[in-house]
């Protein structure tokens, strides 16, 4: 049995804000929900959040650290600095 109060309120929304701050930075890919599915096929609710790594990168001259999904790496929309 689930309550609902205040407390619960403020929990999800710690929780969504620690799950916003992961997007792409260049193509704006957040977190998707779906479900984890057993072989029983019991589905449990779960959130999918992009492969997001840390590039180094320049932007109008100036060094820029950016956090960009690997699917803009490695379609090269994102050119690394190097170091």
């Amino acid at each position: 049995m689930r309550r609902s109060g205040r407390h619960d309120l403020q929990v999800t929304e710690m929780y969504r804000e620690s799950i916003m701050a992961a997007r792409c930075a260049v193509c704006g890919k957040g977190p998707q929900t779906g479900f984890t599915v057993s072989h029983s096929h019991i589905r449990n609710k779960r959130t999918f959040r992009p492969n997001l790594q840390p590039v180094r990168t320049t932007i109008d001259g100036q060094n820029v650290r950016l956090r960009v999904c690997v699917k803009c790496l490695k379609a090269g929309k994102v050119q690394r600095v190097a170091a």
